[in-house]
């Protein structure tokens, strides 16, 4: 299980303690008596909420199933991001196997654009900035940074969920590490099809802005928000975005309009 730290963790094991990057869960559940926990590493495939069953997909490549009975059910199933580097889409393996990926891409990286102005996308850009490039007056002085780092945002300013003061802040601190914001422009296409993600993860992009404009990066990272973990749910019981749909007065456990499913 890995904590919410990616936009760094993914430069360098450096960065964090591993042990406090990733937590064993079932090391975890050690102080509880031994009858009163399973634990089970695998992947939920189908729910059926009439039966109350929940199948998992286990062992090497998913190949054998279980079927588990449940009186309640809680879904904390997450969602994965367009990024392998952000988070668990898979396992613990599989995201250190990104990063190591990446890693190896980095030192010959002079071009680095990141789609998405939101908080993934801005804390992965100052990361990166600032153990690239250093501070202005610091490492690279006045002079123009060794890599260029590029985010871009749809919205008119970054983080446009926060206030505008903290947006202009945060602007002002890429910029002293060498991060350049375009505003109000969305990607609409890369070349190759899938670039950034596990199929073309640290390929050279060419990056199309809906406004027409072109650019090239050597690496290029999408932090566009994140898909729910919902495709083993019936689309009776999600939401028009994938989410699962809760009864609007629960605000804390988030009860589903299938009984005894709560989601978290």
């Amino acid at each position: 299980m890995c904590r919410l730290a990616c936009a760094r963790a993914l430069i360098s094991d450096d960065m964090f303690p591993q042990e406090k990057l990733f937590v064993h869960i079932p090391q975890a559940f050690e102080q509880y008596p031994k009858d009163s926990f399973r634990f089970i590493h695998g992947t939920a495939t189908q729910l059926n909420h009439t039966n109350r069953t929940v199948s998992i997909a286990t062992g090497v490549g998913n190949i054998a199933t279980i079927n588990i009975e449940y009186h309640a059910l809680v879904i904390a199933t997450g969602s994965s991001t367009p990024s392998p580097l952000h988070g668990l889409n898979r396992d613990a393996d599989s995201l250190e196997t990104s990063w190591i990926e990446f890693r190896k891409a980095l030192p010959t990286a002079s071009h680095i654009i990141i789609a998405g102005g939101g908080p993934a996308g801005v804390e992965t850009a100052g990361e990166l900035g600032e153990y690239l490039n250093g501070r202005k007056g610091g490492w690279f002085g006045s002079s123009s940074p060794k890599v260029s780092i590029t985010v871009v945002t749809a919205s008119s300013k970054i983080l446009p969920a926060l206030r505008p003061m903290i947006a202009e802040k945060a602007e002002e601190y890429l910029a002293s590490v060498g991060v350049t914001v375009i505003k109000n422009a969305r990607v609409k296409s890369v070349m190759p099809i899938g670039a950034g993600t596990d199929s073309a993860l640290t390929s050279e992009t060419t990056v199309t802005l809906d406004n027409g404009k072109t650019l090239e990066a050597d690496l290029y990272i999408p932090a566009t928000g994140t898909t729910p973990n919902t495709e083993f749910i019936h689309e009776s019981l999600l939401a028009v975005d994938g989410r699962v749909n809760t009864q609007p007065h629960d605000s804390t456990r988030r009860r589903s309009r299938a009984p005894r499913i709560h989601h978290w």
